[in-house]
């Protein structure tokens, strides 16, 4: 099936999308596949790395899917307004993401001691066609989906 993106896990290992709506870990140098994501129902867009074992993945099928990628399981769900395009780690305890819907959401982890829940915390809507500096934002309360960054 066609790859999507890819990215970086470790120096040995490797997270490949596909349009089949998987994500594949790879072991490159042996040229090994450790591991089939098959959560999501729709094609993966995006995939990126959050920590040391941790996996974050988008998909058109409206979700952000959180990983412990060593074992292969799927540790949380998170629900997006529209289909998501992207994601990406902005530190320890944030995710983003990027939607059809015209919205990046910031995902954040409630603690980093016990970062147990997470909810999405900002949405800026990019249809404004005003500076970024007064792009219209708003606290996202309602889409308070499990995850564990």
């Amino acid at each position: 099936s066609a790859i999507t993106c890819v990215c970086r896990l470790n120096a040995k290992t490797l997270a490949s999308a596909s349009v089949d709506g998987t994500v594949k870990i790879l072991a490159w140098q042996s040229n090994t596949c450790l591991h089939t994501l098959a959560t999501h129902t729709e094609l993966v867009t995006g995939v990126c790395r959050l920590n040391a074992t941790k996996l974050a993945s988008a998909s058109s099928d409206k979700t952000v899917i959180i990983w412990n990628w060593p074992n292969g399981t799927c540790l949380h769900i998170l629900a997006a307004a529209g289909s998501v395009r992207g994601v990406s780690r902005l530190n320890g305890y944030t995710l983003v993401s990027a939607s059809d819907d015209h919205t990046i959401k910031l995902w954040k982890a409630k603690s980093a001691a016990t970062s147990t829940r997470s909810r999405s915390v900002l949405v800026t809507d990019t249809r404004s066609s005003r500076s970024s500096r007064s792009t219209r934002s708003f606290l996202h309360s309602h889409s308070r989906s499990s995850a564990v960054l």
